[in-house]
């Protein structure tokens, strides 16, 4: 008799402390990662394009003050060098696919950049027909290289953006960058400064096309 109670005692003591764990794994195992940035304060991309904030290709990190703003550092190259910028970024819209677990909004961005600058074609040496001389100041096709200079930049670019449940983030964008100040070009023949004589001399303002890869954890 006494054995029988004790067994069964034994039986109620280890339905109950399953039945406390499973209970206090519950709210546990039932915690996930919210869709977006609310639960992911940090964010790294890789990105390339066309005149990106980060050049030809770069790399970025961001704080995301939740869903709304994000905030980030930069650096990347252009076909000049080096380069940096720092950026903000605006969720204007966004919102969950509840069926794939995928957030998406549609983002504005706008920042601020230091990079070398000669204008985009200022790197491609395309040929003029032979017996043409780019550096004879005499020549018709006189075109001597621009010297680069250090340019700051504003840029504004409207996109879209996309955080899938794994955590990895896909980002569009395009818009417009803009030199901020004024610059005196100048170009060089044989090492020295000369004049640019008549041909175009670098925009002040660039079509931009952003494409961004990245994770956030």
């Amino acid at each position: 008799m006494q054995r029988g109670a004790a067994c069964a005692g034994a039986l109620l003591y280890f339905l109950s402390s399953q039945s406390a764990h499973a209970q206090s794994a519950a709210p546990f195992e039932a915690r996930a990662i919210a869709p977006g940035y609310a639960d992911r304060l940090f964010h790294v991309e890789a990105m390339t394009g066309i005149a990106t904030a980060v050049g030809l290709l770069g790399v970025r990190g961001e704080i995301n003050l939740g869903n709304p703003i994000s905030l980030g550092l930069g650096v990347g190259a252009n076909a000049h060098g080096p380069l940096w910028e720092a950026h903000a970024r605006w969720r204007i819209i966004h919102g969950v696919n509840h069926r794939t677990k995928t957030f998406h909004a549609l983002t504005f961005e706008g920042s601020f950049s230091r990079a070398r600058y000669a204008g985009i074609d200022a790197s491609f040496d395309a040929g003029l027909g032979e017996g043409c001389d780019k550096l004879n100041p005499n020549d018709g096709c006189y075109a001597p290289p621009i010297t680069p200079q250090l340019v700051s930049w504003g840029q504004g670019e409207l996109g879209w953006e996309a955080v899938f449940p794994s955590g990895f983030t896909l980002r569009l964008a395009s818009g417009i960058a803009h030199q901020i100040g004024s610059y005196q070009w100048q170009c060089t023949v044989l090492g020295a400064a000369a004049s640019c004589g008549t041909q175009q001399l670098p925009s002040e303002s660039l079509f931009v096309f952003s494409v961004g890869l990245g994770y956030a954890f």
